[in-house]
């Protein structure tokens, strides 16, 4: 149940293009990431206006610029330790 109380949700499926808005390099990480220094996180702007934050990959860090045109795709995110959870989620890669 959501904060709000309701009790009826729709689904929505976003569109996996967009936009760089703004991005930042991360050095020093939280420890799930530590393994991951430095990598590329920002706010991508989807067509229709809808933001969110990802990690940018598969792009040099000094060819990222914002409005650089992007796309989602659905990627492993971490595990927890060798035998853990694995978390997956939404990562920009440059559309071509």
């Amino acid at each position: 149940m959501c904060a709000c109380g309701g009790r009826e949700f729709e689904n929505l499926t976003l569109p996996d293009a967009g936009k760089v808005v703004t991005y930042t390099i991360i050095r020093v990480a939280p420890a799930d990431f530590t393994e991951e220094v430095p990598y590329a996180l920002g706010i991508v702007e989807l067509e229709g206006g809808t933001r969110l934050m990802a990690q940018i990959v598969d792009v040099l860090h000094d060819e990222i610029k914002t409005g650089m045109p992007v796309r989602l795709e659905f990627r492993k995110i971490y595990q927890e330790g060798e035998a853990g959870i694995i978390c997956y989620g939404h990562k920009a890669v440059p559309a071509s």
